[in-house]
């Protein structure tokens, strides 16, 4: 697709779909994939960390375990809205997401998870 059609021309959904079909079902399927395993990854590791922080004797006592534990909740909450990202993608963009099945209300809560998470992971 030019630059120029895109400018000039009205594109229907069926064009828009057909132009974006290689993209949508080859590199989204890999991006997805890779996505997902590695939010699952941050959020297991994420977890252990909030696991050994509860497990050892100062806990929450120390100023260094606090912070880490508020890096780790955001985090998790970070992680967990691109784990289950296409899942939760309007399934009427199904053009530009591999697997999309949502609507406008998880499309809405993942965008706040992932606000919050990564706001909280930042600023914390």
């Amino acid at each position: 697709m030019n630059l120029s059609r895109m400018l000039t021309e009205i594109i229907s959904m069926e064009d828009l779909y057909a132009e974006n079909a290689e993209w949508r079902d080859g590199h989204r399927k890999n991006e997805a994939i890779i996505l997902s395993s590695s939010a699952i990854v941050s959020t297991i590791s994420s977890s252990t960390l909030i696991w050994m922080i509860f497990r050892s004797p100062e806990r929450l006592t120390t100023t260094r375990h606090r912070i880490l534990f508020g890096m780790a909740v955001g985090d998790i909450l970070y992680s967990l809205s691109f784990a289950t990202y296409n899942a939760i993608v309007p399934s009427d963009v199904d053009y530009l997401s591999w697997n999309a099945h949502g609507n406008q209300i998880t499309c809405t809560v993942s965008g706040f998870m992932t606000m919050v998470g990564a706001l909280m992971s930042c600023l914390y």
